[in-house]
C-alpha cells in the first residue's frame, strides 16, 4: 500500500519548507500510536 505524500497531499512549497517532513513524520507516528495504524 503506497501513500502519496508529494503533490497530491502537499504542494511543493510545503514539502520544501524546513521542518515540514519532521512535522509529517511526527503526525504519522501520533496517528499510529493513537489508532494502531501500521505503515508497513
Amino acid at each position: 500500500q503506497h501513500i502519496c505524500w508529494d503533490g497530491c497531499m502537499f504542494p511543493n512549497s510545503v514539502l520544501e519548507t524546513p521542518g515540514t517532513w519532521n512535522a509529517i513524520l511526527k503526525a504519522m507516528i501520533d496517528v499510529r500510536n493513537a489508532h494502531g495504524w501500521n505503515a508497513n
